[in-house]
């Protein structure tokens, strides 16, 4: 399937700047070290290059973009207003991993693997993301009263949003190897909901809970009817014909365990906080968040390079590749991983209270003897999200849920011995032992897998 940039004006124009931007880059690169080996592997790679620059930018300006948003409209709201606004987004989001079933994660693995089952994938994938919402919309009306939530139409659009972002197709266009391309969309939105919570502010001075959430749900629902319009209407499938009840059950089947560690991880992530707000004070949590955003910041970066690399590693991880390749591969993405995250590891590591100094106030000074453990989280965590991703794309779903979960444990186990004594350092403690447990058992699995292999 090809798909036509040109039929999309406003994307493609964006898309053609970047393009733009990058081949001045190289051009300039070459241009300065004609001799370099360095840069004429750059130069071979130029798409990669972009996806990863686009990924970056898009999804950073993106993310600046709504953060402005949700400070002004927590400002507007009030405290007590938006909290209502945040917890009925919360509730959506823990459904939207229910919607999405884990497909982030196997549906590139399957359109690498057998593309000749793309469309009927597609289609299918479709419908069991449609009847999952609708499940989870019937179960948090039945609930609202258990919720604490007022059923309204504010509620319903709040918490069907988040869902809406688990339809788009993302997967899709990683398999095209246009990871840049779709982060555009995401940038779109960001500006859509901009725009039209600012257009709302400017003619009424105040936005009450059901404009904030008219805005928010129409903003992705332009988003999904472009992406859809692309897709499915330039690949001329039809959502209608062919769809069998059995391919349905045979999805939901091979997606459970890849969908049951997603819902895990919403259920044991938030619970190193509410532990320690438990047993210390919003003080100490506080400073475990604010120690927690230097290591998202550096996880956000290894995740763009990541999401270039996956269609590579579902390609890789089919029968016909020999174990050498497998490996070279796997040498070679690893080491570009573990440099990616050099930028932020290696400063935290050797400069911690510079790095607070910088960054926070003086309140928050305690937190520079947790970046030193961070950094070292960082570097396991890269070779982590190498490996995670080989044992999906080999089909190890069910040793990946067995990992992903003893991890969980282990971080409940370790929050509750050490925050009563340890307090904020402890959360510290309990997140990376049990993820950094968890990045080393996927290498010494994957090691394993590749060993056995002919």
């Amino acid at each position: 399937m090809y798909i036509n940039k040109r039929r999309n004006a406003i994307l493609y124009s964006i898309d053609t700047a970047l393009k733009w931007v990058v081949n001045k880059f190289v051009s300039v690169l070459s241009n300065k070290f004609p001799h370099n080996n360095l840069f004429s592997y750059i130069l071979q790679h130029e798409n990669a290059i972009k996806n990863i620059l686009g990924l970056t930018i898009f999804n950073a300006l993106g993310g600046l973009l709504i953060m402005v948003t949700n400070v002004k409209l927590a400002n507007v709201m009030g405290a007590s207003l938006f909290g209502i606004y945040s917890y009925y987004l919360a509730i959506g989001e823990v459904g939207s991993q229910f919607v999405r079933y884990g497909r982030e994660k196997t549906m590139l693995r399957e359109l690498i693997q057998n593309p000749e089952n793309r469309d009927s994938l597609i289609t299918h994938t479709v419908w069991l993301e449609i009847l999952n919402l609708t499940l989870f919309v019937l179960v948090a009306v039945v609930s609202c009263n258990w919720l604490d939530a007022r059923l309204s139409w504010s509620y319903l659009l709040l918490i069907i949003t988040p869902c809406l972002i688990s339809l788009d197709f993302m997967p899709v266009y990683e398999s095209f190897r246009l990871m840049s391309w779709h982060s555009i969309y995401y940038l779109i939105q960001k500006v859509l909901f901009l725009a039209g919570i600012w257009s709302v502010l400017l003619f009424t001075h105040t936005i009450s809970l059901i404009n904030a959430a008219i805005v928010l749900a129409t903003s992705w629902l332009v988003i999904i009817f472009m992406q859809y319009k692309e897709i499915i209407g330039q690949s001329g499938i039809n959502l209608f014909v062919g769809v069998k009840v059995r391919n349905l059950a045979e999805l939901y089947k091979k997606g459970f365990a890849i969908a049951l560690c997603c819902v895990i991880g919403v259920a044991f992530g938030p619970m190193i906080r509410l532990i320690m707000n438990h047993y210390t004070d919003t003080a100490s949590v506080g400073l475990y968040a604010a120690c927690l955003q230097l290591a998202t910041i550096a996880k956000f970066f290894l995740m763009q390079v990541g999401r270039v690399g996956n269609p590579k590693m579902a390609e890789i991880c089919m029968p016909k590749h020999t174990k050498l390749s497998k490996m070279n591969f796997l040498k070679k993405y690893s080491l570009s991983m573990i440099l990616c995250v050099s930028i932020f590891a290696i400063p935290m590591f050797f400069a911690p209270n510079w790095m607070v100094n910088i960054l926070f106030t003086d309140e928050y000074a305690e937190i520079s003897q947790a970046l030193p453990i961070y950094a070292v989280y960082l570097f396991v965590s890269a070779l982590g999200f190498v490996f995670n991703q080989f044992l999906i794309s080999m089909r190890a779903d069910s040793i990946y849920m067995y990992i992903y979960s003893f991890s969980a444990v282990v971080s409940l186990a370790i929050a509750f011995l050490m925050i009563p004594i340890y307090g904020f350092m402890g959360g510290v403690w309990a997140f990376c032992i049990s993820d950094g447990l968890a990045s080393i058992l996927y290498l010494v699995v994957s090691l394993i897998i590749i060993k056995k292999q002919s």
